[in-house]
Formats: structure tokens, C-alpha cells, sequence
């Protein structure tokens, strides 16, 4: 997508997020909620979830995230295919 198009659309980050465990969906949730993250939207994926967020400080997140869960800053491709805005 042309850098012209990207600075129209409204930017998110997506939090893939690789675990189904509920201690670590917990943690976060709250740490969403306790940084003023707003999630658009979340949905569970084959391995884990993703949140799709308006955009945030991706390295104090980064303290509790362990690999292969990550931040994608330009989720946008994905982002538009799922037209999850729409629903």
C-alpha cells in the first residue's frame, strides 16, 4: 500500500498473543486495561488470540511478552482483509 493510502487509514498495532493459557490472557487483559490500550477488537486464533489496538508504547509491553507472542506495528494487510470493523 502506498505511504499515501497508510497516512488515510486509521493505524493499529495487532498483539499476537500465542497462548490459550488463562493466567497469561489475564495478565494481558489487565495490562491493557492499566495502560489505557484500546482494544478494538479480539479474537481467538488456532494457537492463542490477537488484539487488534489503537496504537500504543510497544516497548513497555514488550517486558511481559515472551516469544513467539509479538507486537505487529503494520498489521494493516490483515487488518483490512477481516473487515472486522463492519460486524
Amino acid at each position: 500500500m502506498p505511504d499515501e493510502a497508510r497516512k488515510q487509514d486509521r493505524k493499529y498495532y495487532l498483539i499476537d498473543l500465542d497462548t490459550k493459557e488463562p493466567g497469561i490472557l489475564g495478565q494481558t487483559n489487565d495490562y491493557c486495561y492499566s495502560e489505557n490500550i484500546t482494544v478494538a477488537h479480539k479474537y481467538e486464533t488456532p494457537n492463542g488470540y490477537h488484539y487488534i489496538c489503537e496504537p500504543f508504547n510497544v516497548e513497555a509491553m514488550q517486558v511481559f511478552l515472551n516469544p513467539p507472542s509479538e507486537v505487529k506495528k503494520d498489521g494493516l494487510m490483515l487488518i483490512n482483509s477481516l473487515d472486522w470493523n463492519s460486524k
